[in-house]
Parts: C-alpha cells; sequence; structure tokens
C-alpha cells in the first residue's frame, strides 16, 4: 500500500498493477505507469527505494505510444 501512495502523491498514473510472491517474506511488484518524463522517473525511483523494506527498484521496459 505504502508504495502505491507514494505513487499517487508523485501524480504518477498507475495503468497496470501485479504482484507475485517470490518466497515466504518477498513480493515481486511490478507496475505500468505513465510519467511526465526523466525528472519524474528519477523521483519515482529515489522515492521508492526510500520505502522501508523496499530491496530493489528497476526500469524493466519502456515504451513509447
Amino acid at each position: 500500500a505504502e508504495i502505491l501512495n507514494t505513487l499517487i502523491a508523485l501524480s504518477t498514473s498507475i495503468t497496470h498493477a501485479s504482484a507475485k510472491p517470490t518466497g515466504a517474506a518477498f513480493v515481486e511488484c511490478s507496475f505500468r505507469m505513465e510519467t511526465s518524463g526523466l525528472a519524474h522517473v528519477q523521483d519515482v525511483i529515489k522515492r521508492l527505494r526510500k520505502i522501508h523494506g523496499v530491496r530493489h527498484v528497476f526500469i524493466g521496459n519502456i515504451g513509447f505510444e
């Protein structure tokens, strides 16, 4: 919930979200989102890394429509 609240606070439009357990205490989350540019992406990554329990943040795929 804290991850979604952070994205919403940054006015990030989330078009798809999914999560799958990767072990007894871990979950891998994936989000498809619309951003306003590179500075917005950098801010999202920076803020997600500050959330307690978040271990890795990465960009998996960038698409332009």
